[in-house]
């Protein structure tokens, strides 16, 4: 998603060199840098400056960094004692509503997708 790191200095030297290539391997959330380069935005914002964007973009999908539904759901029926309260906080809302959803209808666990600043008592 180019959020942090050594790739927004990679990005700064090769992002307007029409003869590199920019190859995202995997998904890129809404408003990050990675998902604005692959919409097309230009020029991109990277490090407090603004770049032309002149290498070719390209996108291979099927990689993950992440467990889907099942294997989370798998992963929360390995525990002999199951969690009392399971807490989504990382995707984008529709997708972490469905999966509140699912994971809600199996019934062993109380699940919540907090909002932003909304806070639990634990």
């Amino acid at each position: 998603m180019i959020a942090g790191g050594r790739i927004k200095h990679h990005l700064v030297r090769e992002i307007t060199r029409p003869e590199s290539t920019l190859l995202l391997i995997g998904y890129q959330a809404a408003c990050t840098l990675g998902r604005q380069i692959l919409d097309g935005v230009s020029p991109a914002r990277i490090l407090g400056q603004s770049y032309p964007v002149l290498m070719k973009v390209e996108k291979i999908d099927g990689f993950s960094g992440h467990a889907d539904m099942n294997d989370l759901q798998r992963w929360l029926n390995s525990f002999k004692i199951p969690p009392k309260h399971v807490f989504l906080t990382h995707d984008e809302e529709g997708s972490i509503l469905s999966l509140e959803s699912y994971l809600s209808s199996k019934g062993r666990w109380q699940v919540s997708a907090p909002t932003y600043l909304q806070e639990y008592v634990l």
